[in-house]
């Protein structure tokens, strides 16, 4: 299973879903005992394939949530175990 650690979270690779326009990751991590998860949503070029730009999603599990800021996500985190 393919995981990547991002900071003090090891995150593993859930789905990878390939379309004609975009690439998607979902990772899956925990941190002191909350769910929580990461998207990585990549466009394609139409002709060449090329991957082009990144955008990353952050979100804690039973927060409804988006955030695309990691340091916004972190500050939220630590705020929701402690």
């Amino acid at each position: 299973m393919k995981t990547t650690t991002e900071g003090k979270i090891k995150w593993k690779l859930h789905t990878s879903l390939s379309g004609e326009k975009e690439h998607s990751l979902l990772y899956r991590s925990e941190y002191k005992g909350q769910g929580i998860q990461m998207e990585i949503h990549t466009s394609k070029h139409k002709t060449t394939g090329k991957f082009l730009n990144e955008k990353k999603y952050y979100f804690i599990d039973d927060d409804e949530r988006q955030f695309e800021d990691k340091e916004e996500f972190i500050k939220a985190l630590k705020e929701a175990v402690d």
